[in-house]
């Protein structure tokens, strides 16, 4: 049993599994997921390692899934999907036929998403190819990871269309520096970019911006779309909220009463974040071990940070570069099982209206790069 957070939301997730249960050295294994926040997972794979004598590994997948996207996008989704994968050394292949429902129960949800309320199919495959040449996941000091995905949709006739190509990368480069023996520089970058094919069927909105509602026919689908933004996700900005960059559409609000009530301190929960099709991120930071024996031994780490990004609609490419945020700060690093977890101190360098910025004190639990 496993207890962890991430965003606004806790879960408890239990796991049986059974080797050699079928007697060809398999590994059968069922999970069910609880959160916090009415999500709920149920799946259960069947996992090959070895295939014709090759360490390759091939899994097939069967699941349900109810989401909670109330706090970010007054929505819930429920995914019903089925899958295959079969990984050798770098190269991963994936199979994915999945029926989707998004829904909103509380009637808040802002006009762009409520116009794309409703079930989507899809079928896609999925590829990608992995090279890390670091000497550490969690704190490298010398050597290069790269990371290429590139997802194509729209294998069913009703299914959603769409391209979707998501690639990053970081580079480690020790650091002379007598004051902090030990210390490194860690770049790292990632760019997506989501294209629509003609003759999809997912949905009728598309990502809107300062409040403007969608409209026009669709474009791409919610719960393909990037986003940015946090300290405890692999969709990480420091100095932002959970989901807080890029487009956003205003919430329907339950009554005048409710919103005054609210008051400031809701402010920045009163619009719904739409994702986008465009994602550029960038880091750069100097890491270093802390002084104390005992922390070091532990791997925990101090970092100072600078990093940059935005998220757009396709609509707006052309602010690529005059849409960038910005944040710098500073922190503490401690690698566990489940990732990194951060306490850092942001300062903000650029933001745009609309923004859940998160000056000051942020802590996250976030995946290792890549």
């Amino acid at each position: 049993m496993c207890v962890c957070a991430q965003g606004a939301e806790g879960s408890v997730e239990g796991k049986l599994r059974l080797n050699n249960a079928l007697g060809y050295a398999e590994q059968l294994e069922a999970v069910a997921t609880a959160g916090s926040a009415s999500s709920r997972t149920v799946s259960v794979s069947l996992v090959q390692r070895q295939l014709a004598g090759r360490p390759a590994r091939a899994e097939g997948r069967l699941g349900q899934t109810l989401r909670s996207l109330q706090h970010h996008s007054s929505c819930s989704e429920r995914l019903r999907s089925l899958g295959a994968s079969l990984q050798e050394g770098p190269h991963r292949a994936e199979f994915e036929l999945a029926w989707r429902q998004l829904s909103d129960a509380e009637r808040t949800a802002s006009p762009a998403v409520r116009a794309l309320l409703g079930h989507s199919l899809k079928s896609a495959l999925r590829y990608s190819h992995t090279r890390d040449h670091r000497d550490s996941a969690s704190q490298p000091s010398t050597g290069w990871a790269a990371r290429g995905t590139l997802e194509l949709a729209g294998l069913a006739p009703t299914s959603v269309r769409f391209l979707r190509a998501d690639c990053e990368a970081q580079k480690a480069l020790p650091l002379p520096l007598p004051l902090l023996p030990g210390a490194a520089l860690a770049l790292s970058l990632r760019l997506g970019v989501l294209l629509p094919l003609a003759g999809g069927g997912g949905g009728r909105g598309a990502p809107g911006g300062g409040g403007t509602p969608a409209c026009g026919p669709a474009i791409t689908h919610l719960s393909d779309r990037f986003f940015l933004g946090g300290a405890d996700s692999a969709d990480a900005l420091r100095g932002f909220r959970t989901k807080g960059v890029g487009p956003s559409d205003a919430r329907r609000p339950r009554c005048a009463d409710d919103v005054a009530a609210a008051g400031a301190a809701a402010a920045s929960l009163a619009r719904d974040a739409l994702g986008g099709d465009l994602l550029c991120a960038a880091t750069a930071a100097v890491t270093f071990p802390l002084p104390h024996e005992a922390l070091r031994a532990a791997g925990v780490h101090g970092h100072v940070f600078v990093n940059a990004g935005t998220l757009l609609p396709l609509a707006a490419a052309s602010e690529l570069t005059s849409s960038l945020r910005a944040a710098a700060g500073a922190g503490v690093v401690l690698p566990t099982r489940l990732g990194r977890l951060e306490v850092n101190y942001c300062l903000l360098l650029r933001t745009m209206q609309h923004d859940r910025a998160k000056a000051g004190i942020q802590v996250g639990l976030r995946p290792d790069p890549l």
